[in-house]
C-alpha cells in the first residue's frame, strides 16, 4: 500500500490553498461581473483559474481521501487525469479558433505559461496514477508538481485577471 501520511501536510495545505483562492477568484468575479462578462479575453483568464484551483482542490482531495487499496486510488487518479487533460485540450482547441483580437489579447502572456502548463499538469496527474498502480511511490512528486503547477498558474491568470481593468 502506498504510504500518503508523509504527504498528508503537503495535501492539507495545497487543497487549502487552492480553495482559498479559488474563492477570491470567485469574489473578483462578482466585484467585476460586468467587466469581466464583457471580455472574452476575461472570460478565459478567470475560467482558467477557477478550474486550475479547482482541480488541484480535487487533486488534494483525492490523495486526502482514504482509499482501500493503491489500485482504486489509482484508478481515480487516471479517470481524474484524463477528464482533465481533455478538458485541456478543449481549451487550446478554443483558443486556436478564437477571434484574432482574442488571440492578439493573450499573447503579451507566454503562450507556453497558457497551454503547455496545464497540459503538462494533467500529463503530471496520469504519470502519478500510473506510478501509483504500478506501486511506484515517486508517482506522490509527479502529483505533487502537477498540483504546484496548476496553483501557479491559477495565480498568474488570477492576477492578469485582476490587473486587466485597473484603472478602469
Amino acid at each position: 500500500m502506498l504510504d500518503l501520511a508523509p504527504w498528508h501536510d503537503f495535501w492539507l495545505f495545497v487543497g487549502g490553498a487552492s480553495a482559498t483562492l479559488a474563492g477570491l477568484v470567485f469574489v473578483a468575479l462578482t466585484l467585476r461581473m460586468r467587466e469581466i462578462l464583457g471580455s472574452r479575453h476575461a472570460v478565459t483568464l478567470a475560467r482558467g483559474a477557477f478550474y486550475y484551483f479547482l482541480t488541484a482542490m480535487g487533486l488534494a482531495a483525492i490523495l486526502l481521501a482514504p482509499w482501500p487499496d493503491d489500485r482504486s486510488l489509482a484508478i481515480v487518479l487516471l479517470i481524474a487525469g484524463s477528464i482533465s487533460l481533455v478538458q485541456s485540450v478543449l481549451a487550446v482547441t478554443r483558443l486556436r479558433n478564437a477571434p484574432a483580437q482574442e488571440r492578439e489579447a493573450l499573447r503579451a502572456i507566454p503562450i507556453v505559461w497558457r497551454l503547455a502548463g496545464p497540459v503538462l499538469a494533467r500529463v503530471m496527474v496520469l504519470v502519478g496514477g500510473v506510478a501509483v498502480l504500478n506501486g511506484d511511490g515517486r508517482g506522490q512528486g509527479a502529483l505533487a508538481v502537477a498540483a504546484l503547477l496548476l496553483v501557479v498558474i491559477g495565480a498568474g491568470n488570477a492576477w492578469d485577471l485582476v490587473t486587466a481593468f485597473e484603472g478602469r
